[in-house]
């Protein structure tokens, strides 16, 4: 149906072994013709595709304002939202456990996405500077912006193991005390990636990294410890 999204899995992976996968909104269907509102960015054929998988998208969400604090070791999450169109997460403080947390303070999957002025601290496993991410966003046209990261491996990531993310933009983001690499990240299943205007504070490797293809990295600041 119009406005679903549609994701499609195959077995094509890159260079890194990560699955090229479509994932689309579904703008209009005239006849067998399906039509999605992004391009896709790699060619498939019949051959590559295992399975299809039609979502109904969770429309026109807004969270804000809440506070997460977790317990050491607890695998628990703050803000999962997936397969969502025209979603905005502001306002969020996120209070990881540390030790071997491992996850994800807030994620969200879909298309239209906005990440703003969060925060989270405390996602890192100390001795291995391993593990635990303040944001992670998947999909197309999203932008995480004016937030504030300390102490996680990658304070901001995009993309999925599974399929293309495009047009993802990091904005007026600062990131303090990451440890080991790439506070700021894209993995390399993401497309034209903007990362601008950001902060990078107390890295011991690397500030920004970002695997993907087509990306402008513009007016940022890494400061190492």
């Amino acid at each position: 149906n119009i406005g679903d999204i549609i994701q499609i899995n195959t077995t094509k992976v890159n260079s890194s072994g990560l699955k090229l996968g479509v994932y689309q909104y579904i703008t209009n269907i005239v006849g067998n013709v399906v039509y999605f509102g992004f391009s896709v960015t790699d060619s498939l054929l019949i051959s590559d595709i295992t399975t299809v998988v039609v979502y109904k998208a969770n429309e026109n969400i807004s969270i804000k304002d809440i506070n997460f604090r977790f317990i050491t070791n607890s695998g628990q999450q703050g803000i999962s939202l997936q397969n969502t169109f025209n979603c905005k997460i502001s306002g969020l403080k996120a209070y990881g456990g540390g030790g071997n947390f491992g996850l994800v303070a807030f994620s969200i999957s879909g298309v239209k996405i906005i990440a703003d002025n969060l925060y989270a601290d405390g996602f890192l496993d100390i001795p291995r500077l391993a593990y635990g991410y303040g944001v992670n966003v998947s999909g197309h046209d999203i932008y995480v912006k004016n937030s504030l990261f300390n102490n996680c491996k990658h304070g901001i990531t995009a993309g999925s193991n599974d399929f293309v993310s495009t047009n993802i933009t990091y904005d007026g983001n600062t990131t303090t005390n990451g440890g080991g690499t790439s506070t700021i990240d894209a993995h390399s299943t993401c497309y034209d990636v903007n990362i601008i205007n950001n902060n990078v504070y107390g890295i011991t490797q690397t500030g920004i990294w970002l695997r993907g293809k087509r990306g402008v990295i513009k007016n940022n600041v890494i400061i190492g410890s």
